[in-house]
């Protein structure tokens, strides 16, 4: 018999890796069971969070799927059990791997499960565990530290890639030594968004019940019709505002400014604003060579930024360049017109009432962002407003994971975070089409050299310009297949 959606979500107790353990015998469970079957009524259960890495136990390979969630897509995939690190208990799961394994070191990330009645499921999935490179923090110091800022970052992009040589033998002519990244089997913009979330908050001691406000900008989210910012604040323990925003590739700068605001006024403590897409792109379109996927989340406060908002300004205009219509699967665009009249225009109008408003010019910024759309309007814009190359390079995103959409300007700003010194200024500037343009300027504070320490994965190691061996490069069809492209 077929499960029924409101089936399946009693289940949702169960997809976050929370635990319960009986008080009279010390027997854990993973599940929402409300009594132990050693001691039956007498064990009282209580709520416990498990370990997020382990050692695989015993796996099986699994080649036909029963299930309705859509596994068969999946297929083949490995379950096992996890021996979870400090803890005499073996919890069962999903494995990243295609084939048996045991002995292996794993830990655990969001990943989709899969679909049943148009309602997402996410789980934890047990991937390889690895070491990464981490940020160097630098040294030195600096006065500026009060404000409303950046108090913490994450990211996530999947290891995933495909190379434009690989795309030009299906579709023809290609942007030469483009690489750009894709989603794994398990994975789709509400994982990112997730995990995201969720290494922002691992460094620090900010409660999750203190966020007043979460908000997910993407032009992908998971629905059309349900916040996935519910489904991220559900994930780590808020349950107060949730907002999605869809402003095109500007849509996670809005979030900042949201945020900012409303730790201005006083209404909230904190908040946290995230970039998360999985890039659309129509089969045969110039796009196909650009779009990435990944997330970056902000959390937003005034206890002891990283970096503060010293200001922002915006511009926006109706201006058609790029849409995607009301059920629409692939957003269309209208070629050169999206540069002069469209990216140009906005950024620069965006940009020069900043530098008005601030009293300031190119040179007392240390670092100048913009939004990547390709590998050349970046620098292009940059250099017609006077900043060096010195100040747009170490901001780039776009060479390794290509354009990320309403992630990229985001992931631009924690690469920057990275390797930033106290007293840095920063320069921002995000577009989306439709259109209009958000500019920043941040100054980082003195904290940024405890966060930099703390850090277990730097954003170099994510993008793949660091941690190379790590990536998986992929040919056209796996491509197609994870981005849903080939239809049942």
């Amino acid at each position: 018999m077929k499960k029924t959606g409101p089936e399946y979500r009693r289940t949702l107790g169960m997809r976050y890796l929370k635990g319960r353990r009986c008080e009279e015998c010390g027997k854990i469970y993973l599940s929402s069971r409300n009594f132990c079957s050693d001691c039956g009524r007498e064990g009282k259960l209580t709520k416990i969070d498990l370990p997020k890495k382990g050692n695989v136990y015993s796996s099986s390979v699994v080649r036909k799927s029963t299930s309705d969630l859509g596994l068969d897509s999946k297929i083949p995939y490995s379950v096992g059990l996890i021996e979870l690190d400090d803890l005499d208990f073996k919890a069962p799961g999903i494995i990243d791997t295609e084939q048996r394994t045991t002995g292996e070191d794993v830990e655990a990330s969001i990943g989709l499960l899969g679909i049943s009645n148009q309602v997402r499921f996410y789980t934890y999935i047990w991937r390889k565990k690895h070491s990464y490179h981490k940020p160097s923090p630098n040294s030195g110091g600096c006065d500026f530290s009060g404000g409303i800022g950046i108090v913490d970052y994450g990211v996530y992009v999947p290891r995933k890639r495909i190379r434009s040589e690989d795309i030009a033998e299906v579709w023809g002519e290609s942007v030469e030594g483009m690489v750009k990244s894709f989603p794994g089997k398990w994975e789709d913009t509400g994982s990112y968004a997730m995990n995201s979330a969720l290494n922002c908050l691992e460094n620090n001691e900010v409660d999750p019940s203190d966020i007043g406000k979460i908000m997910v900008g993407s032009e992908s989210h998971p629905y059309a019709v349900k916040p996935t910012a519910s489904v991220v604040a559900e994930l780590i323990g808020s349950d107060r505002q949730c907002v999605d925003f869809e402003f095109a590739c500007k849509a996670g700068t809005q979030g900042i400014i949201d945020g900012y605001d409303s730790v201005k006024a006083g209404s909230i403590d904190y908040a946290m604003a995230i970039g998360a897409d999985s890039s659309q792109a129509r089969p045969g379109d110039a796009l196909k060579y650009t779009a990435g996927d990944g997330a970056a989340a902000f959390l937003i406060g005034s206890d002891d930024p990283i970096a503060v908002i010293n200001a922002y300004e915006s511009f926006s205009s109706d201006t058609p360049d790029f849409l995607r219509g009301e059920a629409e699967e692939f957003p269309v665009h209208f070629g050169r017109f999206t540069g002069e009249p469209a990216y140009f225009k906005h950024i620069m109008e965006a940009a020069e009432r900043l530098l008005q408003s601030q009293g300031t010019s190119p040179e007392d910024y240390d670092y100048a962002l913009f939004h990547q759309p390709n590998t050349k309007f970046p620098r292009k814009v940059g250099k017609r407003l006077g900043f060096t190359k010195d100040q747009i390079e170490p901001t780039i995103v776009v060479d390794w994971i290509g354009n990320t959409y309403s992630a990229c300007v985001p992931l631009g700003l924690c690469r920057v975070l990275d390797q930033a010194s106290p007293g840095d200024r920063i320069f921002v500037t995000s577009y989306g089409s439709g259109a209009g343009s958000d500019a920043f300027d941040i100054t980082v504070t003195e904290k940024i050299n405890e966060k930099q320490g703390e850090r277990k994965r730097s954003v170099d190691s994510w993008l793949g310009k660091e941690d190379k061996n790590l990536l998986e490069f992929e040919p056209y069809g796996k491509y197609a297949k994870n981005k849903g492209l080939l239809k049942d």
